[in-house]
């Protein structure tokens, strides 16, 4: 009876060389032949006979790895086995096949386990939808806007014309400054929690020195927001 196992895992991952010898050596001991597949920053599509093919990639920066796909093929192509990581909404997909259930059991198993040491530390930040806080900041300062102008009995007056040019251009700078911090924000977020790394060859050392950069983000961010609850608790 063939059987067919097909997962997916959404956490935003760290592909270093250890992990990509260990799925592959998965791959080549449960299933057959290993090759893998990389499409690159460079819009090239290179292809690996050998791990150390792979491995020895220097991935630079002006052509390094954007997705990587690791393909096995038993000799009588009954059994099959695929895993690739990409930045997609499913960072990492995984499919075995073969005419017994036993042959692949273990190494999805092993593949699991393989993968789950690929995790990212930020990958909770990795997956924040950006669009989606901002939609509901808006929402958010729109209710309490009306909750806090609701209660006024007073009739409404007239604006007068240069009054409300100044409110409309103080409304249009506003959405501006918002826009431009949002931007900023996507792209420092896009830059430095990625939900896909490739830390082989150079890549290591270019993921070594954004962690160094997470952290002074992240940290710099707790101690502005702690400092600013403190100034607020003191102040009154």
């Amino acid at each position: 009876m063939a059987v067919k196992f097909d997962f997916v895992i959404k956490s935003a991952f760290v592909l270093r060389s250890d992990a990509v010898r260990r799925v592959w050596t998965i791959l080549e001991s449960a299933v057959g032949s290993v090759s893998a597949t990389a499409r690159c920053a460079d819009n090239a599509r290179r292809e690996f006979d050998s791990l150390s093919q792979l491995l020895a990639f220097d991935n630079a920066k002006a052509k390094e790895i954007r997705s990587l796909e690791l393909s096995a093929r038993s000799t009588d192509f009954k059994r099959h086995g695929d895993v690739t990581f990409r930045d997609w909404s499913d960072p990492i997909s995984v499919t075995l096949s073969a005419q017994e259930e036993g042959e692949i059991s273990q190494a999805r198993e092993e593949l699991r386990d393989a993968i789950d040491g690929t995790k990212a530390w930020y990958s909770s930040i990795s997956r924040i939808d950006l669009v989606n806080v901002l939609f509901a900041s808006l929402v958010l300062f729109w209710l309490v806007s009306n909750i806090a102008l609701g209660d006024r009995s007073e009739p409404r007056r007239g604006v007068e014309l240069g009054r409300a040019v100044l409110l409309a251009a103080q409304v249009l700078g506003f959405l501006g400054a918002l826009g431009l911090f949002c931007w900023v924000l996507w792209r420092l977020h896009a830059r430095y929690f990625p939900r896909a790394f490739f830390a082989l060859g150079q890549g290591a050392d270019r993921y070594q020195v954004d962690d160094n950069m997470r952290w002074v983000v992240i940290v710099g961010l707790v101690v502005s927001v702690f400092g600013s609850l403190v100034v607020a608790f003191v102040t009154g």
